[in-house]
């Protein structure tokens, strides 16, 4: 019973417990087309770089025209029923809305609201010499 009490606290309180913090990369054919930091000091915090992608009609990448690109602050970011939500907003440019599910301790799942690309996995990075 108590160990249940305790999941409740965690998803009550909106606590990660480290699950989301690091970096999250994914790749198409060795060409990075996104970067995406988390840091969790007591608050979540971080940064999205992305490149730009080719899909097909259904929304699968096809390939990367331009590699990522400079880091854009992640906002509004909240941890709830165990899915990060954030969005983005780059100077004179709507905002953009985005979904991490984490699938493991290095998988994720990253879904970008509004545009016609499906789910895409990330990979999270593991610290020198860990690898």
């Amino acid at each position: 019973m108590a160990l249940g009490r305790r999941a409740w606290l965690l998803w009550a309180s909106g606590r990660t417990e480290g699950r989301v913090a690091g970096l999250w990369c994914a790749d198409y054919h060795g060409r990075r087309f996104t970067e995406l930091e988390i840091r969790d000091r007591g608050s979540l915090s971080g940064y999205l770089r992305s490149g730009v992608v080719r899909t097909d009609r259904e929304g699968n990448i096809t390939g990367v025209e331009a590699e990522i690109g400079r880091p854009l602050a992640l906002e509004e970011i909240r941890w709830t029923g165990g899915v990060l939500f954030f969005s983005t907003q780059e100077e004179g440019e709507a905002r953009d809305y985005y979904e991490l599910r984490v699938r493991g301790g290095r998988e994720a799942e990253l879904t970008v609201r509004g545009l016609p690309v499906r789910p895409f996995p990330l990979m999270r990075q593991l610290p020198w010499g860990l690898a």
